[in-house]
């Protein structure tokens, strides 16, 4: 295409918004609102999240577990259950959007190596699931060096009663 006719064309298109102040308007303010929106209302650092925890170990280091998961500030306890399958029960009825299941065998699995505990959690919403993934991937105190980090919490995705 010729730049003199792409010149005409982009005057043409100048003189016509100056004629026309809604589609200017239009043209500066629906950039300018979705910015203000994507900048600010819309924020994707959780905080907050109803959780129902189920320790079954019942020991200083499972609490301790709990409680540092606790402090990340992502996740707010709203209901301590005695079985994993209320936490289940739970997310499924949307009550909670998180559940921390630690088994009666915590120490040994500690000990062990193995997986210590689980972070199911709500699969309805993306943001919520991530969260989670960053709680199962926290690292827990005591844990032997191939477990501590990543791989002594493991995550569960469930889905919602209706969904």
């Amino acid at each position: 295409m010729n730049v003199r006719r792409l010149a005409a064309i982009m005057l043409k298109e100048l003189r016509q918004m100056r004629r026309d102040r809604i589609t200017l308007a239009m043209i500066i303010g629906v950039p300018v609102m979705q910015l203000v929106l994507f900048g600010y209302a819309i924020n994707l650092n959780l905080r907050g999240l109803d959780a129902g925890i189920a320790d079954q170990a019942n020991t200083a280091a499972s609490r301790a577990l709990v409680m540092d998961m606790l402090a990340t500030g992502v996740i707010e306890p709203t209901a301590v259950v005695a079985t994993p399958q209320e936490l289940v029960e739970l997310l499924r009825r949307g009550r909670i959007s998180v559940g921390v299941a630690i088994p009666p065998d915590f120490e040994r699995r500690l000990h062990d190596g193995r997986q210590v505990a689980q972070v199911m959690v709500d699969g309805s919403d993306t943001v919520v699931q991530s969260a989670a993934v960053q709680l199962a991937r926290m690292p827990v105190p005591g844990a032997n060096a191939a477990a501590a980090w990543g791989g002594a919490v493991s995550a569960r995705t469930l889905r919602r009663l209706g969904s």
